[in-house]
Parts: structure tokens; C-alpha cells; sequence
């Protein structure tokens, strides 16, 4: 009778080791799929701010000639 409640208890414990191993899989491969999302986005962002800062500088560029001159008219 305690063999067999022992050996219950074991496969039972067993199940639980593999279903606990499978749920800590499933999370880890959720955690990393969000940080490749957050990487992701965080390229996006600095391509945008990027290209931006391209943007003004050109406006600046086209609109006043040069950084200097533009700095001198706008610090006066």
C-alpha cells in the first residue's frame, strides 16, 4: 500500500517538475518574442529621430546658408 501511494506521489511530483518545465519554456519564449518587439521599436524610434534631425539640418542649411549664420540670427 505505501509503495503504491509513493509511487503515486512520484508521478505525480514528475508531471508537475515536466508541466512547470513547459510553462517556464512557453514565458521565456514570450519574454524574448517582447524584447525583440521593444528592439525593434527602439530602431524604429532612433531611425525617426534620425531622419528628422536630417530633416532640420537640411532645413537649416537651405533656409540660412549656413549653422553659424542661423545661430548668430536666432541667439541676437
Amino acid at each position: 500500500m505505501t509503495d503504491t501511494v509513493t509511487n503515486i506521489i512520484f508521478i505525480v511530483f514528475f508531471i508537475l517538475m515536466i508541466l512547470t518545465s513547459i510553462l517556464q519554456t512557453e514565458s521565456n519564449n514570450k519574454l524574448e518574442k517582447i524584447k525583440k518587439e521593444i528592439y525593434e521599436l527602439e530602431t524604429d524610434i532612433m531611425q525617426k529621430t534620425l531622419e528628422q534631425n536630417e530633416m532640420l539640418v537640411k532645413f537649416i542649411d537651405e533656409s540660412s546658408g549656413s549653422h553659424e549664420k542661423w545661430l548668430d540670427k536666432h541667439m541676437d
